[in-house]
């Protein structure tokens, strides 16, 4: 953490990070545009639930939101870890938007599970939202998946092994399959090796940017050791780097069609707090 207020270094990373930003809006990632795929309109109308919906087309509006506010990301919202201070609402909107959308689709994946009663159907919706995290990552929206990942690798969801022994043997594939790629051994290497490789339109896993920008300001002077006159720019061109890669995956945009029944019903959701996950959870599958 900066414990010191240092306006100049302030100014040599918006410098540094706004020429990788010229780098990139003259970059051709090799992205074609095609024509936008049929959208899946639910049938229903009026209230809506998750199995009213096609999987792909949650995946899609999902992607779609979170792209909206991930193309906002600037580079003055990621240093001096803006996004954990006071002023975060003014310093980092959006990096906090995106903190509290991740927050926001974990809490909906388990209260959504432990809201049913009924174990097969309960059974029903965990595989719905393992599909959905599935369609996440085939449209390169990382964030997502891993959103829906920690909601059912939470305690009160992980914990009904009744409901999870109903899954079809497709989707335990699936769902190991996620397992692997987001894992953190060797620091998510099978992750990083993934989003590196995917071109744009893509959205990463935003948690990991914060966690390697914490890593290079705590472990990095902002002066060199032997000349406190003198800025570290090895710790700019760390911080440097870790945004191109924010920026590689803003330059291009999906081109799903927004579908405003499903945006609507993705903005209402119903979520429980820990409290209350933890007592349904324990309602649905007592202790033995």
């Amino acid at each position: 953490i900066w414990s010191a207020t240092c306006p100049e270094i302030s100014t040599h990373h918006e410098v540094l990070m706004n020429s990788f930003t010229v780098q990139l809006l003259h970059k051709d990632f090799g992205t074609k545009k095609s024509k936008a795929p049929k959208s899946h309109t639910p049938q229903k109308n009026g209230n809506l639930l998750l199995t009213d919906l096609h999987p792909t087309e949650v995946a899609r509006q999902l992607t779609l939101m979170e792209q909206k506010t991930y193309c906002k990301v600037s580079p003055s919202e990621c240093i001096k870890q803006s996004w954990a201070k006071e002023d975060k609402l003014t310093k980092s909107p959006n990096v906090y938007a995106l903190i509290e959308q991740f927050n926001y689709i974990s809490s909906w994946v388990a209260s959504t599970i432990v809201q049913v009663t009924d174990e097969q159907q309960r059974a029903v919706i965990l595989n719905r939202f393992v599909i959905v995290a599935e369609e996440c990552r085939a449209m390169k929206n990382f964030n997502a998946v891993m959103e829906i990942l920690a909601g059912l690798q939470s305690a009160p969801i992980y914990r009904l092994k009744q409901t999870w022994s109903l899954l079809p043997s497709k989707t335990w594939d699936i769902w190991e399959n996620l397992n692997n790629l987001m894992s953190n051994e060797e620091n998510y290497s099978f992750y990083r090796s993934a989003v590196n490789n995917s071109r744009p339109p893509c959205i990463p896993y935003i948690g990991i940017y914060l966690t390697d920008f914490v890593f290079v300001e705590d472990g990095n002077s902002d002066y060199l050791p032997e000349n406190e006159k003198l800025i570290n720019i090895t710790k700019l061109r760390f911080t440097a780097s870790i945004m191109f890669s924010i920026y590689r995956c803003q330059a291009e945009q999906y081109n799903f069609q927004v579908v405003p029944s499903i945006q609507a019903f993705l903005l209402s959701l119903t979520t429980f707090d820990e409290k209350q996950l933890r007592e349904l959870s324990l309602l649905r599958e007592p202790r033995r």
